[in-house]
């Protein structure tokens, strides 16, 4: 909305309004609702991190101990679904701004949004990681930062 404020934009593994994954996924506010909080925590780790029981250890660890310490507002917001809509996707074509996007190949979700995305955001670079998933900065850190910074230091800071 305000890019004559920002040099650059860097949509990292994102999400928009106006996107529906074909991929069905978890609706955590309505486990929330349904189970409490705390239960539905357990059943995200369980459901979403399960993946990264042996390729990748260390990395389930950190990201389920940044789920149980999740405060759930996003799951608990009484005004979910009540916000006004917007078709980001639609916006985005007005972007005008360097744009970096980077996904992983392996993010069955987003993955089809970032290639839109990348249709439709005129001055727009696409950087794929394969054999990555939706956490593509924590499963491939050293990679996605190189490209960052090949982005920054090119002017787009």
């Amino acid at each position: 909305d305000h890019q004559d404020n920002i040099n650059s934009l860097i949509l990292a593994n994102t999400v928009a309004s106006g996107f529906t994954p074909t991929t069905r996924f978890h609706d955590f506010a309505a486990w929330t609702k349904r189970i409490g909080l705390e239960k539905a925590k357990k059943e995200y780790i369980k459901s979403t991190l399960s993946r990264y029981d042996k390729i990748m250890p260390e990395l389930k660890g950190g990201m389920e101990a940044m789920i149980v310490d999740f405060s759930g507002k996003p799951w608990t917001d009484p005004m979910a679904g009540k916000y006004p809509k917007r078709d980001d996707v639609r916006l985005a074509a007005s972007v005008r701004i360097p744009t970096l996007i980077i996904i992983g190949k392996k993010d069955m979700m987003f993955y089809p949004l970032a290639l839109k995305l990348n249709e439709i955001i005129l001055d727009s670079k696409l950087e794929i990681l394969p054999h990555v998933g939706h956490m593509s900065n924590l499963e491939a850190p050293d990679r996605f930062n190189k490209i960052l910074e090949e982005f920054l230091i090119k002017g787009n800071a």
